[in-house]
């Protein structure tokens, strides 16, 4: 399985419009701060190119998400929250280390995210991100499809 890859470009342009990116109410829980907006309010911020490009839908959700500086968040997981699985790209400006539950052997692994990299997560398995060996934060941009993890992976899974 591969994720969707993007390019340099890409990432480079989803780390740019996080200070044009509307308020919206700050989730903090676990470490994580996440900034979650539908598609619809920031589609003119991604662009109809990375739009298609994503195959990305209206009723999805996307996500900023931050761990700070020289720390970790909880290792947690998102039961009941409607996110079951996600697809997460690293636009900060250093790689991070995702420690997480592999749902369909059901064993841990731990994974270095270099930035501009993608990474399918099934979030109703406890996963951490790991940033305590970084002086910047950790930040990820993540789509929601509220779809289980065997879909979401075969909605961002790259077409060679």
């Amino acid at each position: 399985m591969t994720p969707l890859i993007l390019g340099k470009r890409q990432v480079k342009h989803l780390s740019e419009m996080i200070p044009n990116m509307p308020p919206t109410q700050v989730i903090n829980a676990n470490g994580i701060k996440r900034y979650s907006y539908p598609i619809t309010a920031i589609a003119h911020l991604i662009g109809s190119k990375l739009i298609g490009f994503m195959n990305l839908r209206s009723n999805y959700t996307v996500s900023i998400e931050m761990i700070d500086p020289e720390t970790d968040s909880h290792k947690h997981n998102d039961s009941g929250t409607g996110r079951d699985a996600i697809y997460l790209v690293n636009i900060g400006a250093k790689p991070f280390t995702l420690l997480y539950t592999d749902p369909r052997v059901n064993a841990e692994y731990m994974h270095i995210v270099e930035v501009g990299t993608s990474f399918i997560l099934s979030t109703t398995h406890p996963y951490t991100i790991i940033n305590a060996h970084n002086d910047t934060p950790a930040i990820y941009f993540s789509v929601n499809a509220y779809d289980n993890f065997n879909n979401t992976v075969r909605k961002f899974q790259h077409q060679w």
